[in-house]
């Protein structure tokens, strides 16, 4: 890394890589524009490689570019790596991954797309089935829905380190198509904590799923949104059970 610490007041030439982000969020992007117009620059300077790539700073340089369009006097700071991003990517991504893990900057659909570019054909096939039939779900949930091992808790921390794995049988379809269709009915449906507390259920050998969705169904008007996976599955396995001959669920989460 050079020792030189450069700045400008024009708009500089930086390229955007396709690996750094899924997108950008307009949210942060006026956070440090009202920031920049508040001290005339940015705090953390901008990292970009030999060849003008940013490495880390997208944010940044798009607040900054957007401030001098606007005619603002704002300086941007930004620190030049010695190296060109085709000879060192393998580096380059390894300081992406450090610094978005240490600044917890990147959202779940980073990761994914960060290793989805990077080849992995786990992440591009979730990233697909997300664009392509199903948005209406959290990326989280959808991601614990499809991850081979599944066995509950949080998958974000698996996402960033890349040990997600996809995997797409006939009951984990029935699952994504009844919880998407009753996400369309009803948007309280893609919380979270419903879609753990089914997949909670659904480890319970006698589970029968198709049960769960037509006692939804019945009664969908009436239902009441939880707060959190546990008092969920205690609320559906209520449902689940009223009337019914067969063997009885018991929360498997406490419910607080």
């Amino acid at each position: 890394m050079s020792d030189k610490l450069f700045s400008t007041k024009s708009i500089p030439s930086f390229k955007f890589k396709d690996v750094n982000r899924y997108k950008f969020y307009p949210k942060n992007i006026e956070k440090i524009r009202h920031s920049m117009r508040r001290i005339g620059r940015n705090v953390t300077p901008v990292i970009v490689s030999s060849d003008n790539y940013i490495i880390d700073g997208q944010h940044r340089v798009k607040a900054f570019n957007m401030e001098v369009e606007n005619g603002s006097n704002v300086t941007l700071y930004y620190i030049k790596l010695k190296t060109k991003w085709d000879e060192s990517e393998t580096e380059f991504r390894d300081i992406l991954k450090t610094v978005n893990s240490e600044s917890v900057q990147w959202r779940i659909l980073d990761w994914i797309n960060f290793y989805a570019q990077g080849g992995n054909q786990n992440y591009i096939d979730l990233l697909n089935m997300w664009e392509n039939d199903y948005s209406n779900f959290n990326m989280t949930s959808l991601a614990q829905l499809t991850h081979s091992a599944y066995l509950g808790g949080n998958v974000t921390r698996l996402i960033q380190d890349g040990k997600y794995e996809y995997s797409l049988d006939v009951s984990t379809q029935y699952l994504l198509d009844q919880i998407s269709d009753l996400i369309d009915r009803k948007s309280f449906f893609a919380q979270r904590g419903f879609i753990a507390a089914v997949l909670a259920m659904r480890t319970n050998p006698t589970f029968d799923a198709k049960r769960l969705f037509k006692k939804i169904r019945s009664q969908i008007a009436t239902i009441i949104p939880q707060s959190g996976q546990g008092p969920w599955e205690a609320y559906l396995c209520e449902i689940y059970n009223k009337n019914h001959r067969g063997t009885r669920l018991k929360p498997r989460t406490k419910a607080y």
